[in-house]
C-alpha cells in the first residue's frame, strides 16, 4: 500500500522550466512514477530531447514552447494541454532565472526580466491551473522556491525578493483553495548545480564556499529534488498544504 501512495499512474502534470535543470529532472521523475507530462519551456530543442526520453518510458507527453513572461503564451500553453490531456492533476512551476547584480546597479531591465519570469509567469500559471483543478475537484500545485526566500546571499537581491513572493503566494493559495481540495506547496532548494547556477559555481572560490556551508559537503543535483516533487504530487501528501520541503543538504549561511 505504501508504494501505491507514491504512484502517479493516471495523473497528468504540466511542468514549467522543463527543458533543463530542476524542471527537466522533475519531469523525468514524474513520468517514471507513472504520470503523463506536458513540458513547458522557451527552447524547443530542449523540449524535444525531454519528450523523446519520456516517450521511451511509455508515457504520453507534449512539449509546448512557451515564454512564461507572456500571459497570452501561458494561456495558449494551457489550451494545448487541455486539447492533448484533458484533466490537469499536477502543476510543477519550476521556470525561473537569477541574476547576480549589486543592488545599486540594478536596472529596470534587470527588474523586469527577473520579476516577469519568477513572479508574473508563476502567478498566471497558477491561476490557469487553479481554474482547472477547482473545476475538476482538486489537484496539487508545487512551486519551486529557494532557500534565499528566507536568507540572504550576496548580490542575489532581486532573485531573493521574487522567491519571497513565491513563498507568500503559496501560503495564500493553499488557504484560498483548500476548500476545493487544491493543495499548494513549495520546494526550496539550496545550492544546486544547473545551467543557471553554472556561471556562479564555476568560480572555484564560490563553489568551495557553497560546499563548506553545506553540512552534507557537496552541491545538490537536480535529481535531488525529484523525491520531494513526487511526494508533493502524489496521494502520499494528501494532508499536506501550505508547507515547504527544504532540499539544501543542511545549508547554513552566516
Amino acid at each position: 500500500m505504501a508504494a501505491r501512495m507514491f504512484d502517479l499512474q493516471g495523473k497528468t502534470a504540466l511542468i514549467t522550466g522543463a527543458g533543463r535543470g530542476i524542471g527537466r529532472s522533475i519531469a523525468l521523475g514524474l513520468a517514471e512514477a507513472g504520470a503523463d507530462v506536458a513540458l513547458v519551456s522557451r527552447t524547443k530543442s530542449d523540449l524535444d530531447q525531454v519528450t523523446k526520453t519520456i516517450s521511451g518510458f511509455g508515457r504520453k507527453t507534449l512539449g509546448i514552447p512557451t515564454d512564461v513572461k507572456n500571459a497570452d503564451e501561458i494561456r495558449n500553453a494551457y489550451k494545448q494541454f487541455d486539447e492533448a490531456f484533458g484533466q490537469l492533476d499536477i502543476l510543477i512551476a519550476s521556470a525561473g532565472i537569477s541574476q547576480r547584480v549589486p543592488f545599486l546597479d540594478v536596472s529596470e531591465d534587470n527588474y523586469d526580466e527577473v520579476f516577469d519570469t519568477n513572479v508574473r509567469g508563476l502567478v498566471f500559471c497558477c491561476q490557469e491551473a487553479g481554474r482547472r483543478m477547482i473545476s475538476s475537484g482538486g489537484g496539487s500545485i508545487v512551486l519551486i522556491s529557494s532557500v534565499v526566500a528566507e536568507m540572504a546571499l550576496m548580490n542575489r537581491n532581486l532573485y531573493g525578493a521574487t522567491k519571497g513572493a513565491v513563498s507568500a503566494l503559496a501560503r495564500s493559495l493553499s488557504l484560498e483553495w483548500s476548500s476545493h481540495n487544491v493543495r499548494v506547496n513549495l520546494i526550496a532548494p539550496g545550492f544546486i548545480e544547473t545551467s543557471m547556477t553554472k556561471p556562479i559555481l564555476d568560480d572555484d572560490d564560490v563553489r568551495q564556499a557553497a560546499i563548506d556551508q553545506t553540512p552534507l559537503r557537496r552541491l545538490g543535483q537536480p535529481d535531488d529534488l525529484v523525491g520531494a516533487a513526487i511526494f508533493l504530487s502524489s496521494d502520499a501528501s494528501s494532508f499536506v498544504t501550505g508547507d515547504t520541503i527544504v532540499v539544501d543538504g543542511g545549508l547554513k549561511v552566516s
